[in-house]
């Protein structure tokens, strides 16, 4: 029995706590048929030593089959249950894997080594018009006099609208309000309007309104007069809950004014429309649409009111009214933006860039305010990678010897308006007045990084090594293993950054009016202390128990184990393989692999071998495409909608009351790095061309070929509803989401897609031994890209001694084989397989030499026995899975319990 030590306990006790809640908060994405942006080879290992049959915790059941050796390194073929209807099949059947060792990434947010990769968004959205008019009358019966210290009023309205996404509306309000104060001195008014639309529900606006002139001209001197107010209002509607908060500011004075009030005023005015409040507002929204369009698009609002006041005087009446018109236009200014983009490892790259997009998320993002205790959290997305091979296994990510500044890309939105007003009154003869008004705005609202006076922004902003030369042991960012613990090997960084007490910048307010605030160099401590900002980085490398070192894509063409990467062509085992650049395209069909991309990774065990994975396996496209669909071309019992490809899926779509498309277009990343090459401690290339028989020390290599470069995957399928009954037609089909049920001009729908290449063992070979996998290229119908691309299947992996097969070539004798035997029974119907079902394994055998006599005792594999008359295994169901992603059968009743 294993006796673990106590700081051993620990660590495994942290990787466990770090697997599981990355698990919770970052989950794997489970992608549909074609397998999404990575393949299935990858996305399983089991270690050689494996006895357990069954996780007593989970009740997964788990088989191994140890097949052969290759230079001391084993090579097995495992099988895991809890495969799903849109789990792909490998090579060797579904369940089934042979994987010698791959580093996964689980990319979060953005790929960590994006460093400027132009992320490119498309996005059209049907302008949105309202025209509209009301009517206010307002009635006076033998009036009185109002009172001297206030006045109290009673208003209406009356109106119909069209809005061009949801036709014609009717509305209703009343308006109840007193006023207090003198005119010229200081007022004070509430409100409170009720307003019931037939489309948007009913609006409840409570608002104030305070106005105070300090100082006015006596006995015709020219004292000046200074003069402001201040408006607060919000709205609270049936169907949205708080939608916006409204403040105003007004600051002004008399423009004749010269003596040292009215200079005062001038100032304080010239203050006031440097920080935007002179006869201005604000508005928060706290509106939350279904569909609200990104902030990186820039919008461009107009708007229009008019109103015309009338009013008739009798004896004992007086009968007035308000009719007003308006006109309101949401548009976009851009239909296409690109943003070069910024992982976690060249976070300094983008650092001082307005325009870039950082690798990070905010938790329970939205608008603030003065009273706002918190601000959102925010959390760096880097990347989770899994590193698995005989012997070695961890998690990992990169960590930052910096502080940062994150922000979001910069947009500024536009906004014109006009307003204009005419009266007239007719009251008894020459009893008749009239007037007019006409008001113009123009507004730009910006968002983005704090620029100006943020003097601790170059402070805490991200540092590269470039800026940093004569200090080798400042690392911009690194791998370390998730949860492991080390000593501090630079307390000064840690107790310069306020320890473990959360810290804050200080910030200053400044200008005459108090009202521009400046982000000092200072740190605030919870006590309110302050101190200076003076360490940012760290100044001493971070330990690290185990190393992971990695070389980017321009690195490893000069410095790499490969300089090149190797493409084994398939089945043919003298042919020189094709060599791939590692930063660039050398065929047609290949593509550029940007230089400061990761391209080898690089793990050293505690008795000195390393492991290189050295074949970055690319999703070289990737697009999200949702859009506005005809909800009547759907499918309940799948999910999925039928669209006009090209045009539906374009910025010409004219579904729906929007017309809304949404186009995110990622750049090619590596989600995988394949397992290339073992080495021993004393191992040395002597020629530079990678691991060859004339280098000193021992060394196991693994080949592999390509056999697609462009392969296509889309999530969903790319094929029609009910393949069944008509499986020759490629009808092309998209998740579909239906909106509100009342309103049927809401339904959306989705898809995934994209290209990647696809990689598969070709041999493993050693100073003394090779093996060789053999794969027939025609069997399998399943595992068809969305474009028709086929798969192969492995049938046989034959072990040879090395010199026996460089000297008698084909005529060599195997030391050992392993044969493979399958059917395509499991999970019959699905749409990329025709009639049949994905590549099932049925049988394994082994022979040695030139004997025959192992296929007599076979594994044998059977998946098809029936539980209590139920069949476990039932055809291919696109809905069959319960909200755990776990195997549940669908039975046609759609409830929330399913």
């Amino acid at each position: 029995m294993m006796h673990l030590s106590l700081s051993s306990k620990r660590r495994a006790a942290w990787f466990l706590i770090f697997t599981i809640t990355a698990q919770l908060f970052t989950p794997y994405y489970s992608y549909a048929l074609t397998g999404g942006p990575s393949q299935p080879e990858v996305q399983s290992f089991e270690p050689i030593g494996t006895s357990e049959m069954v996780d007593v915790s989970s009740g997964s059941f788990t088989y191994n089959i140890p097949l052969l050796e290759v230079g001391g390194y084993p090579i097995n073929l495992a099988y895991h249950s809890g495969s799903t209807p849109d789990d792909e099949a490998t090579v060797c059947g579904l369940g089934w894997n042979i994987n010698p060792g791959v580093v996964n990434r689980n990319m979060r947010g953005l790929p960590d080594d994006f460093s400027g990769d132009e992320v490119k968004k498309e996005f059209n959205l049907k302008p949105n018009r309202t025209f509209g008019g009301s009517f206010g009358p307002k009635i006076e019966l033998f009036g009185v006099s109002k009172p001297k210290n206030g006045t109290l009023s009673l208003s209406s309205n009356m109106g119909v609208f069209y809005n061009n996404y949801n036709g014609v509306g009717f509305e209703f309000g009343i308006s109840p309000g007193f006023s207090a104060g003198e005119k010229g001195s200081n007022t004070a008014s509430f409100g409170l309007g009720l307003t019931a639309n037939s489309q948007q529900g009913i609006s409840l606006s409570p608002s104030m309104n305070f106005s105070a002139k300090q100082a006015k001209s006596e006995k015709g001197s020219d004292r000046g007069s200074l003069n402001g107010g201040l408006s607060i209002g919000n709205t609270i509607n049936s169907r949205d809950g708080l939608t916006a908060l409204t403040f105003g500011a007004k600051v002004g004075t008399d423009k004749n004014a010269k003596n040292a009030v009215g200079k005062a005023a001038r100032k304080l005015t010239k203050a006031a429309k440097d920080i935007g409040l002179l006869d201005g507002t604000s508005t928060f929204s706290f509106a939350t649409p279904s569909y609200s369009p990104s902030a990186t698009l820039p919008f461009l609002n107009l708007s229009y009111s008019g109103a015309f006041t009338f009013g008739m005087e009798a004896i004992g009446l007086h009968f007035g009214g308000t009719a007003r018109g308006y006109f309101s236009q949401q548009s976009l200014l851009e239909t296409k933006t690109q943003n070069r983009a910024f992982g976690f490892l060249y976070a300094q790259n983008g650092a001082g860039n307005a325009n870039a997009l950082m690798d990070f998320n905010r938790e329970k993002d939205g608008p603030f305010t003065k009273n706002t205790k918190h601000l959102p959290p925010v959390v760096f997305t880097n990347d989770i990678y899994g590193v698995t091979g005989q012997g070695i296994a961890g998690s990992y990510q990169l960590k930052r010897g910096d502080m940062g500044l994150l922000s979001d890309p910069r947009v500024q939105n536009f906004a014109g308006g006009a307003n204009t007003g005419f009266e007239i009154g007719i009251g008894a003869p020459p009893g008749i007045h009239f007037g007019g008004d006409i008001k113009l705005s123009v507004t730009d609202s910006r968002s983005g990084r704090w620029e100006d006076d943020n003097d601790a922004g170059p402070e805490i902003d991200f540092k590269s090594q470039g800026n940093h030369v004569n200090d080798p042991n400042f690392e911009p960012a690194y791998f370390k293993i998730a949860g492991e613990k080390s000593v501090e090997t630079d307390p000064a960084f840690f107790t310069n950054n306020g320890g473990t007490e959360a810290l804050r910048i200080d910030i200053e307010k400044g200008g005459i009016t108090d009202m521009n605030v400046q982000a000092t160099k200072n740190w605030v401590a919870p006590n309110n202390s302050t101190y200076g900002i003076n360490q940012t980085k760290r100044n001493a490398r971070e330990r690290r128990n185990q190393s992971i070192a990695y070389l980017t894509a321009g690195e490893a063409q000069h410095f790499g184990l490969e300089p090149s990467i190797l493409n084994y062509p398939i089945n043919n085992f003298t042919t020189l393989p094709q060599k791939l650049s590692r930063t660039g395209g050398t065929t047609v069909s290949d593509f550029n692999r940007p230089a400061h991309h990761l391209s080898e990774v690089s793990v050293l065990r505690q008795d000195g071998l390393r492991y290189f994975y050295g074949i970055p396996a690319y999703n070289t496209e990737q697009n999200e495409v949702s859009f506005s669909v005809d909800g009547s071309f759907s499918d309940c019992g799948t999910g999925l909608v039928r669209f006009n490809p090209g045009t539906d899926d374009s910025d010409q779509n004219s579904k729906g009351e929007e017309n809304y498309y949404n186009k995110i277009i990622m750049p090619a990343y590596a989600h995988s790095y394949l397992l290339t090459a073992i080495v021993s401690q004393d191992y040395v290339d002597l020629t530079g061309n990678g691991p060859t028989t004339d280098d000193h020390g021992t060394y196991t290599k693994f080949n592999y070929h390509r056999v697609h470069a462009d392969y296509a995957w889309r999530v969903p399928y790319y094929n029609e509803i009910g393949t069944s009954q008509n499986p020759n037609v490629n009808q092309p089909v998209a998740n579909f989401n239906e909106g509100f049920k009342s309103d049927g001009q809401d339904d959306k729908a989705n898809y995934v897609s994209g290209k990647k290449e696809y990689w598969i063992l070709h041999s493993v070979e050693s100073k003394t031994q090779v093996a060789e996998f053999y794969y027939d290229q025609n069997a399998r119908t399943d595992g068809q890209s969305a474009t028709g691309q086929k798969l192969p299947r492995l049938d046989r992996i034959t072990l040879f001694s090395r010199p026996d097969r460089l000297v008698n070539n084909n005529t060599a004798t195997p030391i050992k084989s392993v044969w493979f035997q399958y059917d395509q029974s499991i999970c019959s119907g699905i749409p990329n397989g025709g009639i049949n079902g994905k590549l099932t394994l049925k049988k394994v055998w082994f022979t040695n030499g030139i004997s025959q006599k192992g296929k007599l005792s076979p594994y044998v594999f059977e998946y098809n026995k029936r539980l209590s008359g139920k069949d476990i295994n039932p055809p291919y169901d696109l809905k069959a899975y319960n909200r755990w992603g776990s195997y549940q059968p669908n039975n046609g009743v759609a409830n929330s319990t399913d």
